[in-house]
């Protein structure tokens, strides 16, 4: 009797131990997740950024062009 209740109080802390150390590793997943998706909308802004500037440059290089003419 007493190696079944020591059987049972073992299952217990391991599988407390288990969902401990489970949500552990998921929280620094979800941590890793939310900094790649926070570094991508960062980089899209930039890539925005530098096509508005880009079209901007183009289009004052083009209204010279016509002041030109």
């Amino acid at each position: 009797m007493e190696y079944a209740v020591g059987a049972v109080v073992g299952i217990l802390i391991g599988g407390a131990v288990g969902f401990f150390f489970d949500r552990l590793r998921r929280g620094e997943a979800y941590q890793t997740r939310d900094r790649i998706v926070e570094d991508a909308k960062k980089e899209a802004e930039n890539i925005r950024t530098s096509g508005e500037l880009a079209f901007e440059k183009e289009l004052l290089d083009r209204r010279k062009e016509v002041e030109k003419e």
